[in-house]
């Protein structure tokens, strides 16, 4: 999986913003999708699901106008592909499921290369280490994390202020 902000690789602390979007690239092994019958599509695993290290609560655009969690329906040249979606996970945080047509699989000769990629928009979440304003999300099976980091609140700059001139201020109303 590679994270990405703005379409780069992500290698480096990202800076704190009032939320932070950026893409989940997944790439399921065709020895995992062919579940043991490569050559019987009929048999492949097109259901999976990747627990995000992410509150569920604090991703943007997961329920539909129903409560439900809401599919995004992904198609190719008008035929629908798969359907994704973000639901409730473990404990608080999130899981992302794919599900891939099985119809498209067969009638595609689709055996090989897998992959999707996943747009998140998390918003902030004070869920923090207190010390130091800091949440770091570390991806399953990856060796990838994102770690946020809050500034604490402070003043800059000249710290003493005097009473302005009142007899020397123009108004700007007619």
């Amino acid at each position: 999986m590679t994270l990405r902000v703005d379409g780069q690789d992500v290698t480096q602390p990202l800076p704190a913003h009032a939320n932070l979007k950026f893409d989940l690239d997944i790439t399921i092994t065709d020895d995992a999708i062919h579940n043991g019958h490569p050559d019987d599509p009929l048999k492949y695993q097109l259901d999976w699901e990747y627990q995000l290290p992410i509150d569920y609560k604090s991703i943007n655009d997961t329920k539909g106008n129903n409560g439900q969690p809401k599919d995004h329906v992904v198609y190719e040249n008008g035929v629908k592909v798969a359907t994704s979606r973000v639901a409730p996970g473990e404990g608080n945080n999130a899981k992302l499921q794919i599900s891939y047509d099985r119809a498209y699989v067969v009638n595609n000769g689709k055996n090989t290369n897998f992959y999707f990629r996943y747009g998140l928009d998390v918003n902030w979440i004070p869920n923090v280490d207190e010390e130091t304003l800091q949440q770091t999300w570390e991806f399953p099976g990856t060796g990838t994390s994102i770690t946020v980091q809050r500034e604490p609140w402070g003043v800059t700059g000249q710290k003493s202020c005097t009473q302005p001139d009142i007899d020397h201020k123009i108004s700007t109303s007619p």
